[in-house]
């Protein structure tokens, strides 16, 4: 946790010249300006002030997701530092990882990350929204749409357990007998088990009739019930539910030729009565169904920050190009065409230009060819830092001339670990220093903190955040050194471990795999690859997995459900495993005796330890200074 002091150091941003320009331009709530000078880390910390300072959401575009990635980690530590706004407030917009007319649906956490996103922005509870602009050009429904995609559950309130769980399907979870994992939900009579995303834990739904009578978190690996709860928040997984009016109209849309009538209403009703469904790539199409909105529309009164503008352009090009390649290549034609999907580029760019807010260009207009020279530039003057390459005396020899010119210096370090080094080093130097983060250690480390916490405040402080490298303010005499200006270490920024992908455990296994190959199917039990087949299917080829069970039986596998497979592994010269028998319990029986055998060693593991925490053990000397240096040396302390 941030201390207040350290709120108090960045505040002084706020007070400079060119942040005063900028927070006057903001007031007036129309037109735009461009603000230059300011390195990504500077940008990092102004954004949160300027969006406060906007008084409004602010829709922050940017090139493609990989920026959008970096700036995110970034902005929330920044609004960690600054206080300016909660980092819980800023929602990143990802753009589909697959193209349209691919015959490819985007992947399940891509769709997962823009539900969600799509319903904290139809709820107005974002401040910040981050989006490539291939989000930001998307077609979309109308603000009660998105809000609709979640639901909310209130103890004590009637709901139709039919209805909840028709939703609950449409949306993307998965019914299971047994809910593990987010996105799953089981029903067993008057009791609902869910587990939506971004929850620590899944709920327990028990229903009196038509009213919910409790709700209570659960542990997935033991099943048993935890503590109550006054409501529960479901979020989707998909932004394109699956209902029979939306897949109507694109069928409808893609069948009009073969129908032969221009009928809108007359199409989806053929459509219907013909049974559609899903097909690789049908997301994409949804906007046929009445998206006429943008991404502007669920944030109706925005400030519009596009950063890097000449990158952005740049993007729209390649990105258009790309799109209309690829609809060209897929013999669609006019039944559905990429301005059915998207605004067309010069729509898009005309929104860029003209609503109000920041263009955020680090070298200015002069670094942009034909720029329109009435936008008017402000200058937040910002430069990097030096780079020490590891070198602790040219550190501490610049800390103490900034500390002799009343500078207030910031060491921003990514771990604990570094946190202790670096107080260490501080120490050695007979530098004074305060800690800018609240942490939990031993007693020792505690007074030592204490005492280096008196005396002058214009001293070094150390903060643990993700900052990497540094920024000097040339207005408010701030310097920020990151881990990477004090190591040359490839990559020391503390990162969020990323939710792991559902395909990412057989996609590596995938390009190396041999027809032969042994598989299993989390379903089904083990198979044999036999290889990939193309099928059309409603006109489209798809690309399925081709699995041998016993008895010659086969299943076909579409390459969009390969978190369904995985490969099977064993030593070489052990005997090659017994095929399991489709629509047989075999392998249901298999997985609950392997699950008995795991919950047996965790209680054999359990009573180790608890033998090894009561044994009697040989008391050594306490950690000196080169011990807790070493230890810190290692980067995942």
């Amino acid at each position: 946790m941030i201390l207040p002091f350290v709120r108090e150091i960045f505040a002084e941003l706020e007070h400079s010249p060119g942040f005063e320009r900028v927070r006057r331009h903001l007031s007036l709530n129309t037109g735009r300006r461009r603000v230059s000078g300011l390195t990504a880390t500077a940008r990092a910390l102004y954004l949160p002030l300027m969006a406060r300072a906007a008084r409004q959401p602010v829709l922050v575009v940017v090139a493609d997701n990989n920026a959008a990635e970096s700036l995110e980690l970034m902005l929330k530590a920044g609004c960690e530092l600054t206080g300016a706004i909660d980092p819980g407030r800023v929602v990143r917009f990802p753009a589909h990882d697959v193209l349209p007319f691919e015959n490819l649906s985007p992947h399940p956490d891509v769709q997962e990350q823009r539900a969600a996103a799509l319903w904290k922005l139809a709820t107005g509870a974002v401040d910040v929204a981050i989006a490539p602009v291939e989000a930001a050009a998307l077609r979309l429904f109308d603000r009660d749409y998105y809000a609709g995609l979640a639901v909310t559950l209130l103890r004590g309130e009637e709901v139709d357990l039919e209805i909840l769980t028709g939703h609950l399907a449409s949306v993307g979870y998965t019914q299971m007998d047994l809910v593990e994992m987010p996105g799953q939900f089981t029903r067993r009579g008057g009791i609902l088990d869910v587990y939506s995303p971004e929850a620590d834990r899944p709920v327990r739904i028990e229903f009196f009739g038509d009213e919910i009578e409790t709700i209570r978190k659960f542990d997935p690996e033991t099943q048993r019930s935890q503590s109550g709860l006054d409501e529960a928040q479901l979020l989707p997984l998909t932004e394109t539910p699956v209902t029979e009016r939306l897949l109507a109209a694109v069928n409808a849309r893609l069948s009009r030729e073969r129908i032969e009538t221009a009928d809108q209403e007359m199409a989806e009703e053929a459509a219907a009565a013909g049974g559609v469904s899903v097909f690789p790539g049908w997301e994409f199409f949804a906007p046929v169904a009445g998206a006429q909105k943008a991404l502007f529309s669920l944030l109706p009164h925005c400030a519009l920050f596009v950063d890097e503008p000449a990158m952005v352009r740049n993007q729209i090009e390649r990105w258009w190009n790309k799109v209309e390649q690829r609809h060209e290549r897929s013999g669609i034609g006019s039944l559905i065409r990429p301005e059915d999907i998207y605004l067309r580029p010069e729509v898009l760019q005309a929104t860029l230009q003209s609503h109000m807010g920041l263009d955020l260009d680090q070298l200015g207009a002069v670094d942009v060819i034909d720029e329109d020279a009435t936008l008017g530039e402000i200058e937040i003057p910002t430069r990097p830092t030096l780079r020490f390459h590891g070198s602790i005396p040219a550190l501490t020899e610049q800390l103490r001339g900034l500390m002799q010119q009343e500078s207030r210096i910031v060491l921003a370090v990514p771990n604990q670990g570094e946190v202790e080094r670096m107080a260490t080093v501080l120490r050695e130097y007979q530098i004074p220093y305060r800690l800018g983060s609240r942490i939990t250690h031993t007693a020792e480390t505690m007074v030592e903190e204490g005492s280096h916490m008196a005396g002058d405040l214009r001293v070094p402080v150390i903060v643990r955040t993700p900052l990497a490298t540094g920024v000097s303010f040339a207005e408010t005499r701030l310097i920020l050194f990151g881990a990477n200006d004090i190591s040359d270490e490839a990559d020391v920024t503390a990162r969020p471990v990323p939710k792991k992908s559902k395909t990412a455990a057989f996609v590596s296994d995938f390009r190396d795999l041999t027809i032969g190959d042994f598989v299993v199917h989390v379903e089904h039990g083990i198979a044999q690859y036999q290889g990939l087949k193309e099928i059309v299917q409603d006109g489209l080829s798809v690309e399925f997995m081709i699995l041998e069970f016993a008895e010659q039986a086969k299943l076909y596998v579409p390459l969009t459900r390969l978190d369904l497979i995985q490969k099977y592994r064993s030593t070489d010269t052990g005997p090659a495993p017994v095929l399991n028998k489709l629509g047989s319990q075999q392998w249901t029986k298999t997985k609950a005796r392997v699950r008995k055998a795991m919950q047996d060693m965790a209680g054999e593991l359990l009573k180790l330890y608890a033998q090894r925490h009561t044994a009697q053990g040989t008391a050594f000397s306490a950690d000196n200074e080169f011990q807790r240096e070493f230890e810190d040396s290692f980067d995942y302390n």
